[in-house]
């Protein structure tokens, strides 16, 4: 079974290997992926054919080898003999399942070693076998076991192959139920072990999965009203001793609603409060409540006001300079909630259930604050954030010039290797605003564009006597005889506004004058979201050359601002 890609819409490729039939799967996972706002184009490989279509995914494929390759199996499909004589006390059956494992992790690394699109591995569920279940009592020291055991070294050969994502069909199965994930009949007959609900579970959890991979419509902030959604009460009329935040119910399921917070902000997700209410008085519970688990280090900015939270809304937008599209807001109140959905619609809006019970359960039900990786400039986001509020705090009425050049502004530059990568490929799959192409790519093609010899892909980093920006800006150059090529260039919009980009190029600049070429030459491609960077290329001496297409001559392109220090990595 395949599913065609559908008109005006990005096109997503995939290919789908599996130890068992998973045609089932495949409209799940079409529907899924073109409620996301794609147009797929879904493949099914020969059937159990894992290992032999990782060694050689153009014969699996017809010589037509999807962008993204998934690989879901069981254990029980793989290796059926080794299985049945460990269930049965035979222990040292466990080597030949383990020996079948490298086999496979073998095959995904040569796999990984030559492709550059995305692949996806699954991890494998309990084993269902005609002698016994999950639930059956002998399995507890059996097959339970067995399946951990495999599952202890598959996840340590993973971790020893760069590149590879993983998709949990475990604890899909286990979300469902076991009993009610199996179909008994269709397994005799088709080779189908598993009910619509378990195919509609896992295509859901690889949409999701290739959607966070391509970094499209990522929730960078979360707005959260304060009163009845971060505690119980109304700190206002309450006071801070009488609100309902502690050990026992409801205030228990304000606390781990909290901990949910601190954890996302700790994967670089901006926490916000919109509250309307008196600023001391929200202030005072953070810094006085015991069982607060949200601290105001933790928080990137807030409005804490009596006017619209819509407008608030905006204004955080603007701070943080990120679109409404990005922003999750929560709040209890089902005015404030259509006040929002109807003056900025952009704004995912989440209402606090009435049994605020399920008010954690219904965050990680949302499922718009998953990453599939998190890199240490997520992790210090925020802080980020609060050195650029004292920047702004400090520049006063100063001259822009002016203030830049009391900055200490130092700018490195380097090519990416290995420990940039990461970081590399998530700006090039979330940054809009200052984009000339806004191309997007995979980590594999990234590490490839790296490794290459007629490219380079540079990383810059930033610091002034505030702090540090982190890395922030990132150019893919293609390398001719005669003349580079910018493919990519891009800037983190925290980085904008002081002359980082003209520093930027002009060391790439440098390096291609350095190795004989006068020329550079770049495209422009227009999106809704890019007009920050659509006068760079006229203003930095390039000419139009054709559609899209600008040429200029080094020599003539602006120098690197005086105020700032260029540096190069490692140096």
């Amino acid at each position: 079974m395949a599913w065609s890609p559908q008109h005006d819409a990005p096109r997503v490729s995939v290919g789908v290997l599996g130890s068992y039939t998973v045609d089932p799967m495949v409209p799940y996972l079409g529907d899924a992926l073109v409620q996301q706002g794609q147009s797929p184009d879904i493949r099914v490989a020969p059937f159990n054919q894992l290992i032999q279509g990782a060694h050689n995914p153009g014969a699996a494929f017809d010589g037509d080898i999807p962008d993204t390759l998934v690989f879901i199996w069981r254990i029980e499909d793989l290796f059926p003999s080794p299985v049945a004589r460990f269930v049965e006390g035979d222990a040292a059956a466990l080597s030949d399942v383990f020996d079948g494992l490298d086999q496979f992790a073998a095959a995904l690394r040569q796999l990984r070693a030559g492709f550059e699109g995305t692949v996806v591995v699954g991890i494998p569920p309990c084993p269902m076998l005609a002698v016994m279940d999950i639930e059956h009592l002998a399995a507890h020291s059996s097959l339970t076991e067995l399946h951990r055991k495999v599952v202890s070294r598959w996840l340590d050969l993973l971790d020893e192959i760069k590149g590879l994502l993983r998709v949990d069909l475990d604890s899909i199965e286990r979300a469902i139920g076991s009993t009610s994930a199996a179909d008994p009949r269709k397994w005799y007959l088709y080779r189908q072990p598993y009910k619509d609900v378990m195919h509609n579970g896992v295509a859901q959890a690889l949409a999701r999965i290739i959607r966070l991979e391509r970094g499209t419509d990522l929730v960078k902030c979360l707005v959260v009203d304060c009163d009845n959604t971060l505690w119980g009460g109304v700190v206002g009329e309450d006071g801070v001793e009488g609100l309902a935040l502690g050990e026992d119910f409801p205030g228990s399921a304000y606390v781990d609603f909290q901990r949910q917070l601190v954890a996302l902000q700790k994967t670089g997700l901006f926490i916000t409060l919109v509250s309307k209410n008196n600023e001391a008085d929200v202030m005072e519970v953070f810094d006085r409540h015991d069982a607060m688990m949200l601290r105001r280090e933790h928080l990137s900015t807030w409005r804490i006001n009596w006017q619209p939270k819509s407008q608030n809304i905006t204004e955080i937008a603007s701070e943080l300079n990120i679109g409404l599209d990005a922003i999750a807001f929560i709040d209890d109140s089902s005015f404030e909630i259509e006040e929002v959905k109807a003056r900025t619609p952009e704004v995912l809006c989440h209402q606090v259930p009435e049994d605020v019970a399920l008010l954690p359960k219904s965050i990680r039900d949302l499922r718009v604050f998953e990453r599939v990786g998190i890199t240490e400039d997520d992790r210090r986001r925020t802080r980020l954030v609060q050195a650029e509020k004292q920047r702004i705090s400090a520049k006063g009425t100063v001259s822009e010039e002016e203030f830049l050049k009391t900055q200490g502004l130092c700018l490195t530059v380097g090519e990416a290797t290995d420990g940039q990568i990461d970081r590399v490929t998530q700006l090039i799959n979330k940054t809009n605003q200052f984009n000339l192409t806004t191309r997007r790519r995979t980590r594999e093609e990234v590490e490839a564009l790296a490794n290459a010899a007629d490219s380079r892909v540079y990383f810059a980093t930033a610091a002034d006597r505030f702090g540090e920006y982190g890395l922030i800006g990132v150019a893919v150059v293609s390398c001719a005889e005669r003349s580079w090529h910018l493919d990519t260039l891009l800037l983190s919009c925290r980085a904008l506004g002081r002359k980082i980009e003209t520093a930027f190029v002009a060391r790439i600049g440098d390096d291609a004058s350095a190795t004989g070429i006068a020329t550079l030459t770049a495209e422009f491609i227009e999106t809704a979201k890019n007009t920050p960077a659509k006068s760079f290329l006229p203003d930095h001496g390039f000419t139009v050359s054709g559609a899209n297409a600008f040429t200029a001559e080094i020599k003539n392109m602006p120098p690197c601002p005086d105020f700032i220090q260029v540096k190069s990595f490692g140096s």
